[in-house]
């Protein structure tokens, strides 16, 4: 069966790289990495994250102030905004915006109240689609680190069924001392650096983001084929450890995608540099290309760990990167894992004749796995 194309047709980005497309590409040509000590305006205190301060609102607003960035630079107009569908990716939502008067009313020493009342992370499509006035159908996904690639298959899927016309896909995370905990408590967290496929890996470290692209039927210079989405209920924190799970969704999206394996130009890979996570991955990959994949490398070290924002970000400036002929390459990585061949692109590597399919990888807290592949024309 023939698939019908799916433009992607506009990208947008806000990292501590910037907000446009130019900013992202200098920053990863150049192998640069957004993780820093940092002590935020957040009351979050001294931790080693992809945070931005600066241009944006520290207050409140902040996950509103990005939203807003994120869906201007698209550059839709009202008509278009009002008939497209919504789907939004996250984990933390507006919560954040909670999360920020209580840190700073309990360091001023007010009353506070530990509970949240923001309503959920629906709150989030909510207020794009009253921002934006779109009127068609909205769906948030909180599949934690793979929502906003299931976004992304949901929506094209919609698309090819004739159900909506356009779709806006949203990708937002903002750090919160929540979530920093929480990883810190499971042990998950690193203090050194973090180091995706690299032997001394230890842990994640996160970032923040706001990333958005929007789907429509037709041709263009970057598609979107066709993606895959698998659930491994084996353990709440990762998939199988022998990579089989991950190794069947990348099998099957590339399947749907009518690509062969030895189509596919690189791999965007998860790579969250924690111990299990980067080891199953690569076992996956060396099961899903017959030991030879093509060249992948993660961008978790560059811009932190976004969570459910994450695989809109990465499918928005690695697709920049391509278009501008490299894949970006995978900081902090030095030595390899014992129990794998498998080495990651190192530096920002041009593609040469190698333009084309590019798979992109996405793994989740519960068992999530997603793999979608994205054709890249010019």
């Amino acid at each position: 069966m023939t698939l019908s194309p799916i433009a992607i047709r506009a990208r947008s980005a806000v990292t501590g790289f910037g907000d446009t497309a130019a900013a992202h590409v200098e920053a990863l040509k150049a192998g640069r990495t957004g993780l820093k000590a940092t002590e935020t305006s957040r009351g979050l205190g001294p931790l080693h994250a992809a945070s931005m301060e600066a241009g944006l609102d520290a207050g409140e607003r902040r996950p509103y102030v990005l939203i807003d960035t994120a869906v201007k630079a698209l550059g839709l107009s009202k008509h278009e905004l009002k008939e497209s569908a919504l789907f939004t990716g996250t984990t933390t939502g507006i919560s954040a915006s909670e999360e920020i008067v209580y840190l700073r009313d309990k360091a001023a020493g007010l009353p506070w109240q530990a509970a949240f009342t923001c309503g959920g992370q629906g709150r989030t499509s909510a207020y794009a689609a009253s921002a934006f006035g779109i009127e068609g159908p909205c769906f948030t996904y909180t599949t934690a680190c793979t929502s906003t690639a299931v976004a992304a298959v949901m929506a094209a899927r919609m698309l090819r069924q004739g159900r909506i016309r356009r779709a806006v896909v949203i990708g937002i995370d903002v750090l919160m001392k929540m979530s920093l905990e929480g990883f810190r408590l499971l042990q998950l967290y690193s203090e050194a650096g973090c180091r995706p496929f690299d032997a001394r890996r230890d842990g994640l470290m996160l970032g923040e983001a706001c990333a958005a692209f929007v789907l429509e039927k037709g041709d263009g210079p970057v598609q979107l084929l066709d993606g895959a989405i698998h659930h491994d209920p084996g353990h709440i924190a990762a998939g199988s450890t022998d990579g089989i799970t991950a190794a069947a969704v990348m099998a099957d999206a590339l399947k749907r995608s009518g690509v062969r394996p030895g189509e596919v130009a690189a791999v965007k890979a998860h790579g969250t540099g924690t111990p299990t996570n980067d080891l199953t991955e690569l076992n996956a990959l060396s099961v899903a290309f017959d030991g030879k994949p093509p060249p992948f490398s993660s961008l978790k070290s560059t811009f932190g760990h976004t969570l459910g924002a994450s695989a809109a970000l990465e499918l928005v400036t690695w697709s920049w990167c391509a278009e501008a002929g490299f894949v970006p390459g995978t900081h902090g990585f030095q030595q390899r894992i014992a129990e794998s061949k498998l080495v990651p692109l190192i530096e920002p590597t041009p593609l040469g004749n190698r333009r084309g399919v590019h798979l992109f990888n996405a793994f989740g807290f519960g068992g999530t796995s997603v793999s979608f592949a994205v054709e890249v024309r010019r």
